[in-house]
């Protein structure tokens, strides 16, 4: 197997409406919703992954699962997300950014 930069791999979230298609990735959230945005990649060899979160965010990062959970979206969780995954090739980045309001 010959190696291969990072690549990350849709769909971004089940719960919350995302536009995968848009750079960066824009996704929106009703206030009060609970949901996972997903930081999916495949990479040989293995990559590492780190995520950042908008400051005043109560999203909980799972490096493991590759995901960011957010439960009772507040405006605050609101941002940009940054998923970050780096192997000995290459260092790929997806930036999701997060509208949570009223109503969509």
């Amino acid at each position: 197997m010959l190696p291969d930069p990072p690549t990350f791999s849709d769909p971004i979230s089940d719960d919350f409406i995302c536009n995968a298609s848009s750079s960066p990735v824009m996704c929106s959230a009703q206030l009060g919703s609970g949901g996972t945005l997903r930081c999916d990649f495949d990479a040989f060899p293995a990559a590492t992954l780190s995520i950042q979160r908008p400051a005043g965010s109560q999203a909980v990062p799972d490096m493991q699962a590759a995901t960011i959970t957010i439960s009772g979206a507040r405006v605050e969780d609101g941002g940009t997300y940054t998923c970050r995954a780096m192997n000995s090739v290459s260092t790929s980045t997806r930036s999701i950014n997060l509208e949570v309001g009223s109503e969509f």
